[in-house]
């Protein structure tokens, strides 16, 4: 189960600039660099669909950086990485432990991402001026160094393939445009596979872009906490729902660099915390 989710973040600053998080691609020979830092925190917890007060706060706090390279003009590679620590400070919850060896604090380098995406339609070149920029990913995920089997643990450890599209469209006249994007992941050994969404919108005035958006994200089967057959060692098998809006605003204070800041929150979930979530970035071409 993914607590937390670096999609989500980079999700909220998603008009930061050209990221493998937009439809749009660097142009060939050139790239972008977005290194992120956050910070989330919870203190309610569905268990399945039922909200409970965990009896103390949990936290993660974490940085990453995304590189997108401009191969051709339809292709991109992108590589993401990153660095987490969760904590969670409170005891059980009723008779259930949440954490190993009273150990409040877990952390180890998050899951990598690399990734190829095909731009397939390009709004600014279509004989079609109603088509948005449509923009196909594939992936691979490769977990990251850290234990799992309990609350605060940073991720779930499973190596995985996801395959996606991404969409966007901008309206010149209005200085404004929408944005989304569709994943499925499949993941290995027992964690669910997942399906994630996105759609949002953005308006620029002057050197700033306010967006806002949501994010809808969905385990394909799994286990609930507490429900049967759940154990501590189990918290991977886990089934995750969870909705979340999301509100970012960049400016661009250079030509080829721009600074972020990011906020969402969860609105509606299953085995996921009520979690709210800060996050910051730079973007910065070569």
């Amino acid at each position: 189960m993914n607590r937390f989710n670096l999609t989500l973040l980079l999700g909220t600053l998603v008009t930061a600039g050209l990221n493998a998080s937009t439809a749009y691609l660097p142009t060939p020979g050139t790239g972008n660099l977005q290194p992120v830092a956050s910070v989330q925190w919870a203190t309610d917890f569905w268990f399945d669909d039922t909200a409970a007060t965990l009896p103390g706060n949990l936290t993660q706090t974490s940085v990453a950086l995304e590189a997108e390279y401009g191969v051709t003009t339809d292709v991109a590679v992108d590589l993401t990485v990153g660095y987490s620590i969760v904590n969670y400070q409170g005891g059980p919850l009723g008779p259930y432990t949440l954490t190993q060896d009273n150990t409040n604090t877990r952390d180890g380098t998050m899951d990598t991402r690399l990734g190829v995406s095909w731009r397939l339609v390009d709004e600014f070149t279509s004989v079609n001026e109603s088509m948005p920029t449509l923009t196909l990913r594939a992936g691979a995920i490769i977990a990251g160094n850290y234990d799992t089997g309990f609350l605060n643990a940073v991720s779930d450890g499973a190596d995985g393939w996801e395959l996606g599209f991404k969409f966007g469209k901008i309206f010149l006249g209005a200085n404004a445009g929408l944005y989304g994007d569709f994943a499925y992941r499949w993941l290995n050994s027992s964690t669910p596979d997942e399906w994630e969404a996105s759609l949002g919108a953005y308006k620029i005035t002057g050197a700033f872009t306010w967006s806002a958006g949501l994010r809808e994200k969905q385990s394909v089967g799994g286990i609930d906490i507490l429900g049967p057959g759940f154990s501590l060692d189990r918290f991977t098998d886990v089934r995750e729902k969870n909705r979340t809006a999301e509100v970012g605003v960049t400016w661009a204070w250079r030509p080829a660099s721009t600074l972020s800041l990011g906020y969402a929150r969860t609105l509606d979930g299953e085995n996921t915390p009520k979690k709210n979530v800060v996050v910051t970035a730079a973007s910065f071409s070569f």
